[in-house]
């Protein structure tokens, strides 16, 4: 987005989520810096879709999350989420929706959205889930 890409995170994204100690840096830059325990293996998934800024936000974070977690194979948790939102335009009423209920189900499952993207085209939200588990046969 223009010159208004961080007002819009500020606003909407800089404090999404569950707040983890693994986290050393998150939204507000390019770039997150995360602590993956030791002897744990680490895990993206993605998932996308397009977005109509003129309908509902209603079930559009959460049914992206679950896609997510449908898509993880057995063991692995999510810990850090990455959201890539290309917007034709700012939509306030849609945005706030889709925020507070990313939000919500991001807390319940102790996930930190913790960067991603925006910019200006057609209206799509991708997400990237982080998950690690334990090594096989290695401690926990």
């Amino acid at each position: 987005m223009a010159d208004g890409e961080f007002q819009l995170i500020d606003r909407y994204f800089s404090a999404l989520g569950h707040l983890r100690p693994d986290t050393l840096l998150s939204v507000g830059d390019d770039a997150t810096l995360l602590e993956v325990p030791a002897n744990h293996e680490l895990i993206c998934v993605t998932a996308s879709s397009a977005l109509a800024l003129d309908g509902s936000a209603t079930g559009v974070a959460s049914n992206l999350g679950q896609r997510l977690l449908a898509e993880l194979p057995e063991g692995f948790q999510i810990r850090w989420l990455l959201l890539a939102l290309t917007l034709e335009r700012v939509a306030d009423s849609y945005l706030s929706v889709f925020t507070e209920e990313l939000d919500t189900w991001l807390k319940s499952h102790r996930i930190q959205l913790v960067g991603g993207d925006t910019t200006r085209g057609p209206s799509t939200a991708e997400m990237q889930a982080l998950a690690t588990r334990p090594l096989p046969g290695g401690p926990a």
